[in-house]
């Protein structure tokens, strides 16, 4: 929870001072280690940090897979995703986004997730294309694609866990807006920001 709480006040230093501390912990087989991984790396994409990207996380995929740590998960897809951004591999990075997304999309009473993990799956399903078209000029999906995608992710943006908090209201603002549905935009838009500096939320 520390590692995304610093995420979300874009505090990347203790970030990735939390982060580091976490091998000694838990072990890399355990199921929360791609967790927090995935946290650190989507921390170095916000700070256009590439080769970090790729260094960490394919140590960790390595270190994973000698431990025999389970490869199906959301996390670990999440983790695939970062590192084909960060190498330029646009059809892996599509790839293992839209498996990514489609594990978010059926998780709920499926795999039990904290808010937080929630709340950070939801924030990379609404942000990760936009930071991909910024880097490489192009949209990472058709837009028939991400249009049905979006229809997924607003149902799913619906049921995360306590919808008054800053990042449920601020996502399902910006889904609605998306999705042309403009009626309560704007208020919506206005609640999660107000809640969002209540709570530093300074990445919101």
């Amino acid at each position: 929870f520390k590692i995304f709480r610093e995420l979300t006040r874009c505090n990347f230093t203790a970030l990735y001072r939390y982060s580091q501390r976490m091998p000694d912990t838990i072990p890399t087989r355990n199921w929360l280690s791609p967790r927090y991984v995935a946290m650190m790396l989507y921390g170095y994409l916000l700070q256009g940090s590439r080769d970090n990207i790729v260094r960490h996380g394919e140590m960790f995929l390595k270190r994973r897979q000698k431990v025999a740590g389970r490869g199906n998960d959301m996390f670990i897809k999440m983790i695939l995703t970062l590192v084909a951004f960060a190498k330029g591999e646009i059809d892996k990075t599509r790839e293992h986004f839209l498996l990514t997304m489609e594990d978010f999309i059926t998780s709920r009473g499926r795999e039990f997730l904290f808010p937080f993990e929630e709340d950070f799956a939801a924030v990379v399903a609404f942000t990760f294309p936009v930071l991909f078209e910024q880097e490489y000029g192009r949209h990472l999906m058709r837009v028939q694609e991400m249009e049905a995608l979006l229809v997924q992710l607003r149902k799913r943006i619906r049921r995360l866990k306590g919808q008054n908090r800053a990042i449920p209201m601020l996502l399902k603002a910006r889904a609605d807006e998306l999705m042309g549905d403009m009626k309560h935009v704007r208020v919506t838009y206005d609640q999660a920001l107000k809640s969002a500096k209540i709570a530093n939320h300074n990445l919101v």
